[in-house]
């Protein structure tokens, strides 16, 4: 039998910088160095996790997402049993939703990313059943992210970014062994805005989700208490930043 084409071979994608999470570890400049210009340029970039310290997170991964496929597999007035206890727990359907930087003293990032400080840091298990998609109203369309950085681990295609050079939408192509970071605005802001928040969405070809997508998404914030000047050069902080856009979408 043969296979049936994939209806993303000939559709524009985005070149996406490569960043090596072992260099990184390693603390390796060059890597730095493409780190940063990722986070200048696009805003998105891949992190190359195909090494032995990352396999325990990789077979941890494949345990829970089988574990939040049987869960979404069930009747949804089952899944409406499920407590809803914040923004950040609970069940709901689809809605819109440092070194290199020499920043010094309290400007560092890791002064805003403490253990001990509350943040409203989220790790989200996303299913996108099948079934057309209007643009307007369903999934995770045309938006950037609230927090400092969002760890995206996708196997299927459906992500779309703006393309910083022609600003028309351009497809992420899932990697094996990878996942995919981006910049949120908490960290575009913290950088004065040197780093770019990129523009995405989730949208299948055509608009038709042919088959079960599942995705997880961790959403890394800083402390509630970081403060910042926002886009519009006012006075914020990241716990009102996560209400507000809440709030407007």
């Amino acid at each position: 039998m043969l296979s049936q084409p994939n209806p993303y071979d000939n559709v524009e994608t985005a070149n996406l910088f490569t960043v090596k999470f072992k260099n990184l570890f390693d603390k390796d400049s060059t890597e730095r160095n493409t780190l940063l210009k990722a986070c200048e340029r696009d805003g998105f970039f891949y992190l190359d996790l195909q090494d032995s310290c990352s396999a325990k997170l990789w077979r941890d991964l494949d345990r829970v997402s089988e574990i939040a496929k049987r869960w979404f597999s069930q009747p949804v007035e089952d899944k409406l049993k499920t407590p809803t206890v914040s923004l950040a727990h609970g069940f709901a359907y689809p809605t819109r939703q440092y070194d290199g930087l020499n920043l010094r003293g309290a400007s560092r990032l890791d002064t805003h990313h403490r253990d001990d400080a509350r943040s409203k840091s989220t790790l989200y298990f996303l299913h996108y059943p099948p079934g057309m998609q209007n643009l307007d109203e369903v999934g995770q369309n045309m938006h950037t992210d609230i927090g400092t950085l969002t760890l995206l681990f996708a196997p299927q295609w459906g992500l779309q970014v703006v393309s910083p050079v022609t600003g028309a939408w351009e497809y992420v192509q899932p990697r094996e062994g990878h996942a995919i970071i981006n910049v949120a605005d908490t960290l575009r802001f913290l950088s004065n805005k040197r780093f770019r928040s990129a523009l995405y969405r989730v949208l299948p070809i055509g608009g038709v989700q042919r088959e079960d997508r599942y995705a997880v998404s961790y959403f890394l914030r800083a402390a509630d208490d970081t403060e910042f000047k926002d886009s519009n050069d006012e006075d914020s902080n990241a716990k009102e930043l996560v209400f507000d856009k809440i709030s407007y979408v």
